[in-house]
């Protein structure tokens, strides 16, 4: 669901309901066989593993498969591997396993960082990417588009306390919380390795919850943003035939060059949530 816009694409989709029992004996009924084999082959896994493993597994398969950055996924993928006829699980686990060595390298470094003088770390930080960029209020909390992934990460950690996941075309954090609301963050970088998007998401419900939970929770995002930018610049009442899969139905949108900020709905297998999306246009170019 991560990244579904008006204006840009990315990725990310919800964790389903668990099935109730006679759906599940159905549903092992006609597909189990299928899925395992497909596990078994891309995984080499050959014990007997619960179908709720498997189908977890699906799961993560299809919300990376899903996502539009998973056309760059597979291109280094072919690039680094040679193969020229990727499959989506194979690319997946090759994903995982390099992702799994990077975050090991990650936790070592930030062990050793830990180490040291904090005093020293954060005025390395501080130097490097707060002088030169500077701070909005479309920023969120006091971490100013532009600055690197490195230094996000030492200044994300410093004011929200959060565990940041690395999906390699973003970084994500959970358990963000507004006026009672828990969301999604999920931070983009450009070419340059410079913060130039963030985005906000709500949890995702069934239609009949739509007035009852989603439409609060966007009220409660379209509430922080008139905090900090005012009034919007415009504004539109977004009934549930105008919400669209893959696309953010803007509720309140603030624009300054080169800022914008949109709030809204989106929806993902028949299913709803608020978003808000906020992009530096300067950065997004570079």
């Amino acid at each position: 669901m991560l990244g579904t816009c008006l204006l840009l694409g990315s990725t990310v989709t919800a964790l389903h309901a668990d099935m109730d029992s006679a759906a599940l004996e159905s549903f092992e009924t006609r597909y189990e066989d299928k899925y395992r084999r497909e596990y078994r082959e891309c995984t080499g896994d050959t014990a007997r593993v619960h179908l709720k493993k498997i189908l977890a597994w699906r799961q993560h398969i299809h919300e990376i498969a899903d996502s539009p950055e998973y056309r760059e996924l597979v291109r280094k993928y072919m690039k680094e591997t040679g193969d020229t006829h990727p499959v989506p699980c194979k690319v997946i686990k090759w994903h995982d396993e390099r992702r799994a060595g990077v975050d090991e390298v990650d936790a070592a470094i930030a062990e050793a960082v830990m180490r040291e003088d904090d005093r020293d770390v954060d005025s390395i930080v501080l130097e490097d990417n707060l002088e030169g960029n500077a701070q909005s209020p479309y920023d969120l909390g006091d971490i100013p588009f532009g600055v690197s992934r490195t230094a996000f990460r030492w200044l994300f950690k410093r004011q929200f306390g959060l565990p940041l996941t690395d999906m390699e075309t973003h970084l994500y954090a959970k358990g963000f919380t507004l006026e009672g609301h828990v969301f999604l963050l999920a931070f983009f970088f450009n070419s340059d390795n410079r913060l130039y998007r963030y985005e906000i998401e709500g949890n995702d419900h069934a239609a009949d919850s739509l007035n009852q939970i989603t439409r609060p929770e966007a009220k409660a995002l379209a509430g922080m943003f008139e905090r900090k930018l005012g009034q919007p610049t415009s504004t539109h009442r977004v009934g549930y035939f105008d919400i669209k899969p893959g696309k953010l139905s803007p509720l309140a949108r603030w624009y300054k060059r080169p800022y914008g900020a949109y709030v809204g709905f989106s929806a993902h297998n028949h299913r709803y949530y608020a978003k808000a999306i906020v992009v530096n246009e300067h950065l997004l170019q570079h």
